[in-house]
């Protein structure tokens, strides 16, 4: 036995050496060899292209010791190379050397062997065709096809002609010599399409080496696949039909479905004439793909009626020239055939983002968690995959299928969805979910029980959901509903719902919320939603509710600002009118303040939890309105339009009054807001060109009356009780001439010659201050007023003072009126430089009281004090107030330098902001003192 083993080393080792100096090497039968190159080799293609190996290259030969590549078989016992019985390095792919045009002259070449070269080296032919699972034929008894003949395996060949293009593709098997044969036989269709096909072979010296027809002598002939080193059945022939085939190596025939191939059992065909016309013959096979579902039929449809010419197995992939209406058409062994559409899923290579399950597929979590399935036979879309598994998307969670259990294709459902929503669902029992895409419910799958996933909206008494990207739905009774802090709208799913504001410390009934209604909520509290009805913040059961989405509001409210402030005089309900017809939403009790946002007929506009409701308006008492429009150049008529309204609508906390006239005879208004006793006083407009100063004014009035009429707040500052102990006293426009000049013209004058004459005949009064008389009123008052500087000459559009102080009738009123009363403050409004005005000559005893008030009123309003200057000019309301009074008084300039013109309206906005609280904040500093 020792013996043995050492001759047995021995004899290797010889082998090796004889290698290393011979271009013979000694092989062991029937196996694969790796060999290890001794010089540069180039490998002829054809006559013109070459493939270069570098010495030391290792390459692969079959168990011939041959090298195949690119269709070709190689001998290399020209050239010097040495077996190599194990190595960690892998052989090269021939495929992946970029061919060369020219042979290097230096470099040994080895060409291909010819059909005759390798026609000795064929296994001997066996009877019988094979059998493959079969209790008739042992599979021992079949051989393989001849891998001698075969450069790449079955499936790689396959690979390499799926990127066929199907405008451009010619069925050529071999590139030299085949196309003119196929060419050959697609040009003798035309002229033998309607004659007797011959079926049997015309000669007995006909043999596959001299056509590429054949016929089939013994039916459900089958077509096999190589995968893995197996043959698979994936197809049968019928007895009797021909057929093409495109390479004959050794017991096997090679055939074609569309571009990929497979091998036949040559014993069971016969040879046929070349000229021999096929039926419908292909020429091109197409770049698209399908999979087939079940087994079925192939038809040819170029004689009458269908005609069977072979079968298919499930699960196969074939690539397709077009489809037609319900049948795919594909290149079946040189034959245009049809495929029915029910047996199969188009799988394009490149748009495989779609998968059908083969029976109902379990989708479980990460972790193996099953979660949900899929329903046998219906489309799904793909998100990713992994090596075993595929991705889907159900709800807002990635689920996972296994890869074997499915096919892939490129077919879409008919409707799919990308949106998860944020809503979110718990199952309360295995649910079914359903398509309706179709116009009925079909499942399309199930969902586990106790499993929670997002939903995108609840219509009726479904709630849909993405499942495997497919619009899903499932029936309410099935799951429950959950909030999450995030939720923002809610649907009733009870009558009656009651609506509920805290009063005292405790929650009172305030209205109803309709059953099947969504709403709006503000913020989630425990076992309530927090909603809002006006400006009520009211609270609403979660149990009698569901989820909901923006979707589900018909009707959102857009514009908030309100007009009026209205009290229900019974319970009321609100209707909804987006439809076009009013459908009740939910009911406000009796006695409730509710804003109005506007009123058109017997109508009112109001905000019911975010939706735009309507209220019977003669159900209703009107409390408040707004009634001052401020954005727009607002006129004396308009004021005393206003002003009369205001009082109309608020008698028992605002009052008006004449105090004097101007020069042309309009009436001087003032108007009291508050009922308290101390007072402090606001005017406007004594120069003519700054009446946005009285927009100002207009708007305080009209807010400050509002909020007091509710009992309501203004910014924070609780403004009845503030006016019930100080009134606020107000004159809007104390030059109701000038500014009725520079808003019309000339001819608003009782004397428009005098007012041209004093424009110096000017039609453009935009720029005038002055009274009608030409006089600048706020000149006109007695304090300092021989020294007020820059002082024009004689009357005009600006800066006369007058022949003396207290000539003009407007400054006689504010000065009486003033002098009448006991204002604690006074403010007067100007329009240019955004700075306070607030020094004269203040007592030491007031100064720093006086000053302590003007820098909270530059902290409301962002415009800076004026420092305090000796001896200022003086002629000025505030001036004389300051002197006379020894109260503070202010002069507020709104806008930023407007070189003598008036303010534009659209810097309304942000004067507004920065003086609305001035007025309130200013009657409640005086309450303090």
């Amino acid at each position: 036995m020792k013996f043995l083993k050492i001759m047995s080393i021995f004899m290797m080792i010889s082998t090796i050496i004889l290698a290393q100096f011979s271009s013979i090497s000694v092989f062991a039968e029937n196996k694969s060899t790796m060999v290890e190159l001794k010089e540069p080799v180039q490998f002829m293609i054809n006559e013109s292209s070459y493939v270069k190996v570098e010495k030391g290259a290792l390459l692969s030969l079959n168990e011939k010791q041959q090298l195949v590549f690119d269709e070709r078989t190689y001998d290399l016992q020209s050239i010097k190379f040495e077996t190599i019985i194990d190595s960690e390095k892998e052989p090269i792919n021939l495929s992946d050397v970029k061919p060369v045009t020219e042979a290097d002259p230096k470099i040994s070449i080895v060409k291909p062997q010819t059909k005759e070269d390798t026609s000795s080296n064929e296994e001997s032919t066996e009877t019988g065709p094979p059998q493959l699972n079969t209790d008739e034929t042992d599979d021992r008894e079949k051989p393989q096809p001849n891998e001698d003949e075969e450069e790449k395996t079955p499936q790689e060949e396959s690979d390499k002609s799926n990127s066929s293009d199907e405008d451009t593709e010619k069925e050529s098997n071999n590139k030299e010599d085949t196309d003119k044969e196929t060419e050959s036989d697609s040009s003798k269709v035309e002229d033998t399409e309607d004659k007797e096909v011959n079926v049997k072979a015309i000669s007995a010296k006909l043999t596959f080496s001299n056509t590429k027809l054949f016929e089939t002598n013994q039916d459900n002939v089958s077509l096999y696949k190589k995968e893995n080193g197996e043959l698979i059945k994936v197809s049968t022939l019928i007895q009797g039909e021909i057929y093409q085939y495109y390479q004959d190596v050794g017991n096997w025939l090679r055939v074609k479905i569309g571009s990929k191939i497979y091998y036949l059992w040559q014993e069971a065909t016969d040879p046929v004439d070349p000229d021999t016309s096929l039926h419908n013959p292909a020429a091109i096979s197409g770049n698209q793909t399908l999979t087939t579902i079940t087994e079925g039929t192939i038809y040819d449809n170029s004689r009458n009626g269908l005609v069977d010419i072979g079968t298919y197995e499930a699960d196969e992939s074939f690539t397709y020239v077009r489809k037609s209406g319900n049948w795919y058409k594909i290149n079946y062994l040189g034959r245009y055939a049809y495929i029915y559409h029910s047996a199969v899923i188009e799988s394009n290579i490149n748009q495989l983002d779609y998968i059908i399950p083969k029976q109902d597929v379990p989708v479980n979590l990460p972790g193996k968690i099953p979660f949900a399935s899929l329903e046998e036979g219906q489309l799904y879309q793909t998100i990713d995959e992994e090596p075993n598994w595929i991705k889907v998307k159900i709800g807002n969670l990635t689920g996972y299928v296994w890869k074997a259990a499915v096919w892939k294709t490129s077919e879409k459902p008919l409707k799919t969805t990308s949106a998860t929503g944020q809503l979110k669902l718990k199952t309360t029992e295995d649910v079914p979910v359903f398509d309706n895409s179709t116009g009925k419910l079909i499942q399309i799958g199930e969902i586990d029980e106790a499993k929670e996933i997002r939903y995108i909206s609840r219509k009726g008494n479904w709630y849909q959901i993405n499942f495997a990207n497919r619009t899903g739905f499932i029936y309410y009774a099935g799951v429950e509903a959950l909030f999450t802090k995030n939720t923002k709208y809610f649907t009733t799913d009870q009558d009656n719902v009651s609506a509920m504001i805290r009063r005292n410390g405790s929650l009172q009934f305030y209205g109803e919320l309709q059953e099947g209604e969504s709403y709006e909520r503000l913020a989630d509290y425990g076992n309530w939603h927090q909603i809002k009805i006006g400006d009520q913040h009211a609270f609403v059961w979660k149990k009698a509710t569901s989820p909901a989405s923006a979707g589900d509001i018909p009707n959102p409210i857009s514009d908030t600002s309100v007009q009026a402030i209205y009290q229900t005089k019974e319970t009321v309900s609100v209707y909804d009118n987006s439809s076009g017809s009013l459908e009740a939403m939910g009911t406000i009790t009796s006695g409730e303040k509710i804003p109005v946002l506007n009123t058109k007929g017997n109508w009112a506009t109001v905000n019911y939890a975010g939706r735009e409701g309507y209220i019977y308006k003669p159900s209703l008492k009107l409390l408040t309105k707004d009634v001052v429009n401020p954005q727009t150049t607002y006129t004396y008529e308009q004021m005393q339009k206003d002003l009369n309204e205001i009082v109309d609508l608020y008698p028992d906390h605002t009052q008006k009054t004449i105090i004097g006239n101007s020069v042309d005879g309009r009436n001087l208004y003032a108007i009291k807001v508050g009922n308290g006793d101390k007072e402090i006083f606001i005017n406007g407009s004594h120069h003519a060109r700054e009446h946005m100063t009285t927009n100002v004014v207009m708007e305080m009035i009209d807010q400050y009356a509002r909020a007091y009429a509710v009992n309501g707040t203004f910014n924070g500052y609780k403004v009845k009780e503030i006016l019930d102990e100080v009134s606020i006293w107000f004159v809007p426009m104390v030059n109701p001439d000038g500014v009725t000049l520079v808003q019309k013209g000339y001819t608003s004058a009782k004397n428009p010659n005098q007012v041209l004459r004093l424009n110096n005949y000017s039609k453009d009064f935009s720029s005038w201050k002055a009274n009608i008389r030409g006089i600048d009123l706020n000149r006109q008052y007695p304090a300092r007023w021989k020294y007020i500087q820059n002082a024009a000459s004689s009357p005009g559009p600006a800066f006369y003072k007058g022949a003396a102080p207290l000539t003009e009738p407007e400054v006689m009123a504010l000065y009486d009126f003033t002098n009448e009363r006991d204002f604690k403050t006074t403010v007067a409004y100007h329009s240019s430089g955004q700075i306070i005005y607030w020094y004269f000559n203040n007592p030491f005893s007031t100064k720093a009281r006086d000053k302590a008030l003007a820098q909270k009123v530059s902290n409301i309003t962002g415009y800076s004090l004026v420092a305090a200057t000796t001896n200022p000019s003086g002629g000025g309301y505030k001036d004389w107030v300051i002197q006379e009074h020894q109260t503070p008084s202010l002069t507020i300039e709104i806008s930023p330098y407007t070189y003598q013109e008036p303010v534009p309206l659209y810097r309304w906005g942000s004067i507004w902001n920065k003086n609305k609280t001035v007025g309130i904040y200013l009657a409640q500093e005086a309450g303090n003192r």
